[in-house]
């Protein structure tokens, strides 16, 4: 994946949304990975994305 200094990630309970702008942005359903899979994703995001990385809240 490419990433650069505008993109954000906001996870959510059933999907990931991945966007630039407020009018162009994917979502990633959650389903589609294992937990451990998940994991793996939430901590490269943190890792590559810093603040643009939104974690559902615990």
């Amino acid at each position: 994946m490419y990433y650069n200094k505008g993109m954000h990630i906001l996870e959510y309970e059933s999907f990931f949304m991945i966007y630039q702008t407020k009018t162009m942005f994917y979502t990633v359903p959650k389903n589609a990975f294992s937990e451990e899979e998940l994991e793996v994703l939430r901590v490269h995001f943190s890792k590559r994305l810093d603040k643009n990385f939104q974690p559902i809240k615990a």
